[in-house]
């Protein structure tokens, strides 16, 4: 007979735990996959054949929804795409990062640069922080693809390189505006084209659609299908404004100063750089508390900082 064992306090929470990773995937960059959802590259200017996938969309924030056009991106509605903004090279790890005007809030990066403009500083100054990118996330099968099967991918792509040129398409034929329809869609044909970027050990590449024709389906799929995946929920990891704003400007905790106030002192990198200069003639950063005017210095805090760093 097995040993009655008392209620202990691990049981229902381990199982949740096991319950809740085996429903979640993984995290890529600024994207959390759920489980079962593998992502879709284009590695080569070789041809592809993609069919895209619809879902329902969930976000009231959706950057193609109209109150005025009720087949817009609405809460409810299908739609083939989930645009969203993204900072490059953000901080000391040169991180990227979704920028929270995807959902309309503010962002600290945006302000910087808005800041900037209103400054004077010309678009193309080297030191001008750079304007947020557009992206779209899709669902897509690969159709005849040597290196993925036909099922569900996410795939992430810039605006520029290819929804630009898939809007320029559809300006020319209406009659491919049914292309994402799950149940009389179209496929996808598109060639790409080699680009490169920057100079020796930097040097990188990138593909921009060339051309792309739409092809009638081998096969179809069942409405049901928009319902597998959410671009919406959850799909995209967005900062808040704090921890944006402190990546950006790149603060980080000081866990000695952490242990001296009840209120964690934010350290920033460019302490060394301040331009700050004592109002009693002392040594800004250096002669912090040695003199008795140094009491109801209005810079006092600041300048015990300084002496820290």
């Amino acid at each position: 007979m097995s040993k009655k064992r008392k209620k202990s306090r691990f049981g229902a929470n381990v199982g949740d735990d096991v319950e809740r990773r085996a429903k979640s995937g993984s995290a890529y960059g600024y994207l959390n996959l759920p489980k079962g959802l593998n992502m879709f590259k284009v590695e080569s200017d070789d041809r592809i054949k993609l069919d895209i996938i619809p879902y329902i969309v969930s976000d009231k924030h959706h950057m193609n929804g109209h109150p005025d056009k009720p087949d817009s991106a609405l809460v409810g509605n299908a739609w083939y795409k989930r645009p969203f903004y993204v900072h490059n090279q953000v901080g000391v790890d040169n991180d990227s990062v979704v920028c929270p005007k995807t959902i309309k809030k503010p962002c600290p990066i945006c302000e910087q640069r808005e800041e900037q403009l209103a400054g004077g500083m010309e678009w193309k100054d080297p030191s001008l922080v750079k304007k947020n990118s557009l992206r779209n996330l899709y669902l897509v099968i690969p159709k005849d693809h040597k290196d993925y099967d036909e099922k569900i991918h996410l795939w992430n792509y810039s605006q520029f390189l290819f929804q630009e040129q898939l809007d320029e398409e559809l300006k020319e034929n209406t009659d491919y505006w049914i292309f994402p329809d799950p149940e009389d869609g179209l496929t996808l044909k598109i060639r790409w084209k080699e680009k490169s970027i920057g100079s020796g050990k930097k040097a990188g590449k990138f593909y921009e659609t060339n051309r792309i024709d739409f092809k009638d389906r081998d096969e179809q799929y069942d409405e049901d299908i928009m319902e597998k995946y959410d671009l919406d929920e959850d799909m995209l990891s967005i900062l808040s404004y704090k921890e944006l704003e402190n990546m950006f400007l790149e603060i980080e905790d000081d866990p000695d100063e952490d242990k001296k106030e009840d209120k964690p002192r934010r350290k920033r990198k460019d302490d060394k750089k301040s331009k700050e200069e004592c109002p009693k003639d002392h040594k800004y950063g250096k002669d912090w508390d040695q003199w008795d005017d140094c009491d109801d210095c209005k810079l006092f805090d600041k300048c015990g900082e300084q002496n820290d760093s």
